[in-house]
């Protein structure tokens, strides 16, 4: 039996890279709480067969506060 996975509608990166101490980075600030509160607001819209969230490394600018990527 072959199981054909629908491909999420959108897909959201949400910086988490750890950096050194005293440098600004998205794990210092948070960014683990605000993925899951993310993950919670999908699902309680009922999006989270149409919407894949994804923790991923650095997308720059660091210092100005969430970085996140939405495709498409």
């Amino acid at each position: 039996m072959v199981f054909a996975m629908q491909p999420y509608r959108y897909h959201v990166l949400v910086c988490d890279r750890q950096k050194p101490e005293g440098v600004p980075c998205r794990s210092a600030r948070g960014s683990r709480s605000f993925v899951d509160a993310l993950r919670k607001e999908v699902a309680a819209q009922g999006l989270a067969d149409q919407v894949q969230i994804t923790p991923c490394g650095s997308l720059g600018l660091c210092e100005r506060g969430p970085n996140i990527v939405v495709y498409p």
